[in-house]
């Protein structure tokens, strides 16, 4: 049993197959590429981390991850393509802000001794032995020498 079509009936049957297929394989397009869109934003935040950018690029980083929490709230929200563009704004400012942090300050991880260096500097007089004496330069002034009273004489009647 072999059934025939015309020419013209095959081709809209194989024109609606074409379109079915196109039209399904596009639904999931959106949720995918708006998902790679905000993995690669966050890796870019991961990388302007690691050049220290939330000290050094500070508007940059926090706007980075400003923009990708927006991207996750509208890809849940299933507003793929405003996710696309804000997980695309995103990726831009954590780019930027790792390249101002290695502009900056030549990025590069603190060593140990580096790390100590500056936790005590930024609590002063931290382990170190202040002098008795205030110097010049301290805002305190000396105390006031003393001078030895004098006894007072005593009366004979003794009150």
């Amino acid at each position: 049993m072999h059934i025939r079509l015309n020419k013209g009936a095959s081709l809209k049957c194989l024109a609606f197959v074409v379109c079915a297929v196109v039209s399904g394989l596009s639904q999931g397009c959106g949720p995918i590429t708006a998902h790679s869109t905000i993995a690669k934003a966050h890796i870019a935040i991961e990388a302007a981390e690691g050049a220290r950018a939330q000290e050094l690029a500070v508007f940059e980083y926090e706007s980075a991850k400003l923009y990708l929490t927006k991207a996750k709230l509208e890809e849940g929200l299933s507003s793929f393509q405003s996710a696309i563009d804000l997980a695309e704004a995103s990726r831009d400012f954590a780019d930027s802000a790792r390249a101002r942090a290695l502009k900056n300050a030549q990025a590069r991880p603190l060593t140990p001794t580096e790390r100590r260096r500056q936790l005590i500097n930024r609590q002063p007089n931290r382990g170190r032995v202040q002098s008795a004496q205030p110097s010049l330069n301290s805002p305190v002034a000396p105390p006031m020498p003393t001078v030895p009273r004098q006894a007072l004489p005593v009366s004979p009647k003794g009150r």
